[in-house]
């Protein structure tokens, strides 16, 4: 199963992104937008596990805090890839997010679960092979968290799906 923890945002939220999703494929070449109930935040990606370790991951969700989290996106940022961009919306540095994080992968570690990447840049992927002239625009969103989860990717009568195997709402 391929698996990877998320943060989610209420709908409100993924609207507001989705309204910025509409304004850069007006300037966009090409580019796959990311479909509006995917939009997330992904705390840690762990790829593809034996199904033998969702009690084990489930276990570590419960171990997460759980307080109110609130992020602010700020602006768009960009990592460069040959076959196009990935095109993403930035939040804040926030030592409430920061810390969520830490904790999972040191969690994960502690298990001996997946491969953790230590590099962590709090982003909502927004498009991915984009081509796109300039990417400079300041956003200002805020929102709450509403959940952390623990998601499957998979495929669903061909469409890319990430389904919520196990959520965690913050207060």
């Amino acid at each position: 199963m391929r698996l990877f923890y998320a943060l989610t945002f209420p709908q409100s939220t993924l609207k507001k992104l989705s309204a910025v999703q509409d304004e850069l494929q007006m300037r966009m070449d090409t580019g796959k937008r990311t479909p509006e109930k995917n939009l997330h935040l992904t705390l840690s990606f762990l790829g593809e596990q034996d199904p033998s370790t969702l009690s084990t991951l489930k276990a570590i969700l419960d171990e997460l805090p759980s307080a109110n989290l609130l992020v602010h996106f700020t602006h768009l940022g960009v990592f460069d890839k040959p076959d196009g961009a990935i095109l993403w919306a930035a939040l804040a540095q926030s030592q409430p997010l920061s810390v969520l994080q830490r904790t999972l992968v040191q969690a994960l570690k502690r298990e001996h679960i997946g491969e953790v990447d230590p590099r962590f840049t709090a982003h909502v992927t927004l498009y991915r092979r984009s081509r796109i002239e300039r990417v400079e625009q300041q956003l200002d969103i805020s929102s709450p968290a509403e959940c952390v989860a623990l998601m499957h990717s998979h495929q669903v009568d061909g469409v890319l799906t990430y389904s919520p195997i196990k959520r965690k709402f913050l207060q």
